[in-house]
């Protein structure tokens, strides 16, 4: 993913437009279209005034990494992507079907380390 789909995330994210951000910058908004279309990155500091609009680094719109994240929060977005398709799912279930198949996860996770309990405890 490069810096403009990471832009178009984030616009996406924060539930705005592009027009908006390129309120911010400030700079024309077809103008800012264009930079989009053609792929064009902006100059330093225009990705700067771009990531602030956006609540966000320039490291995070360049690279993807965000340095401002927690080593939880990290942990939390790569299992989000890794079960996204599960979480879609989940979402489409009415509350109760959702909360009895959460439950049942609970469960059996729960019955999961109480067997890795016992045969630690038995290997001692």
């Amino acid at each position: 993913m490069g810096f403009w789909q990471r832009v178009k995330e984030r616009i996406k994210a924060l539930n705005t437009t592009q027009e908006w951000v390129a309120s911010k910058i400030p700079i024309r908004a077809d103008s800012f279209s264009r930079w989009i279309q053609r792929n064009t990155l902006p100059r330093a500091d225009e990705a700067y005034r771009i990531a602030k609009a956006l609540d966000t680094s320039v490291e995070y719109l360049l690279t993807g990494n965000d340095p401002m994240l927690s080593l939880e929060d990290k942990t939390l977005l790569v299992l989000a992507k890794k079960y996204k398709d599960l979480l879609n799912d989940l979402e489409e279930l009415d509350e109760d079907r959702r909360k009895v198949l959460i439950e049942s996860i609970h469960l059996q996770a729960e019955s999961i380390r109480s067997v890795k309990k016992i045969k630690e405890t038995n290997a001692k």
